[in-house]
């Protein structure tokens, strides 16, 4: 009858002597009990309660009807959920690889070169944990083996069967007293095809930046991006490093970091790059840092047809002011007027007066006080 987790029995509240149900029966796996132990049992109770038509029997002892659920029989092969490495590359250079695959359910597993043999044809057996208990992920369970590489593209044809407490040599857990039975297990009809492809080209890198300059800053700390390109491997791709920590901008093609501490000195930079199938390239970036803090100098200075001409030793800019309008040497650069012409020479015209004269270069070392001055008209 009706309680708080059940419901009328057989669906129908008629009075009657004899009563009938159909019941959804549970699985092994929803009892809390591994479904694929071929020992495994779980109990499971139905409780039930009747009244006459004068509500005799609403605080009467329920009648427990206990039932045994035990595994039905396995009639599917076992399916191989994924492999490990799960992308199909492999070194340049790579003459063998260990791979792994797991299955939805407990199984022995083997490989042959050759995909239309049997299960029992094929030559090598994996090395498979396959207890009840063993299930290693949320893939299954796991079969591992060493593959020959001898061309860049090969095929492993893999075949399972399931149940292996069925087989002669079982030695883990989950048989429980259970004789060989060979005939109750489940072989794959289709082998799985394991491909491994061999990169027709090593890693390389080709392109480095800095490499064996010398960088010129007027300020310390500076700035250095260092730049590096791959080719080759398994699609130019790789993960670049430095000092064990990954670049910046990587994972592509071209790979950027960005230093904004550098100071006066020799520097040196071991670049690791490695691609998703494991090959490896290496390259140094070496670069030499200076510092300018010294205001350019003039070398010469003297008039041309009325032109005041200033040459300096370096690239600069100069300007000037008139001690005569009021000018004097710690003058402002900036306030100063500026004088014609770039690089290392500079121009102005020359009219009566004294022009002092001061010069920053691309740096922005500047002198303190003048650097040369000059009077025109005498």
């Amino acid at each position: 009858m009706n309680n708080e987790k059940g419901g009328l029995f057989g669906g129908s509240n008629i009075f009657k002597q004899n009563h009938t149900n159909l019941f959804m029966m549970p699985d092994l796996t929803t009892l809390g009990v591994p479904g694929y132990d071929p020992t495994a049992r779980a109990d499971f109770n139905l409780y039930v309660r009747c009244i006459d038509g004068n509500g005799n029997g609403k605080t009467s002892a329920e009648y427990v009807m206990n039932l045994c659920v035990m595994p039905g029989k396995d009639v599917t092969a076992p399916i191989i959920m994924a492999r490990s490495p799960f992308k199909e590359y492999v070194k340049y250079d790579a003459t063998e690889m260990v791979g792994e695959i797991f299955t939805n359910e407990p199984a022995d597993c083997k490989w042959s070169l050759d995909s239309t043999k049997k299960y029992d044809e094929m030559e090598n057996n994996m090395v498979c944990s396959n207890g009840i208990y063993e299930m290693k992920n949320i893939f299954g369970w796991s079969c591992n083996a060493t593959f020959p590489i001898d061309k860049e593209e090969t095929t492993i044809g893999i075949k399972c069967k399931d149940q292996p407490w069925y087989g002669e040599n079982w030695q883990g857990s989950g048989r429980g007293g259970i004789d060989s039975n060979v005939s109750k297990r489940n072989e794959m009809g289709e082998a799985y095809p394991f491909v491994i492809k061999r990169t027709k080209t090593s890693l390389n890198i080709s392109y480095v930046y800095p490499e064996n300059e010398t960088f010129l800053f007027g300020v310390q700390p500076a700035t250095v991006v260092l730049e590096v390109h791959t080719v080759g491997g398994v699609d130019d791709r790789a993960t670049c490093t430095l000092f064990g920590a990954e670049m910046s901008e990587t994972f592509g093609k071209i790979h950027k970091s960005e230093f904004n501490q550098i100071f006066a000195g020799n520097y040196s930079f071991p670049i690791v790059c490695e691609d998703s199938a494991g090959n490896v390239a290496q390259a140094t970036s070496k670069f030499k840092v200076e510092i300018d803090v010294s205001a350019p100098v003039i070398t010469r200075l003297y008039e041309h047809s009325g032109v005041l001409v200033v040459i300096t030793n370096e690239q600069s800019s100069c300007a000037y002011v008139r001690k005569d309008r009021g000018g004097n040497c710690d003058f402002d650069f900036n306030n100063g007027t500026l004088m014609g012409g770039d690089g290392e020479t500079h121009t102005t015209n020359l009219e009566d007066g004294e022009y002092l004269i001061k010069c920053t270069d691309i740096y922005g070392s500047v002198s303190g006080e003048c650097m040369a001055t000059k009077r025109g008209g005498f």
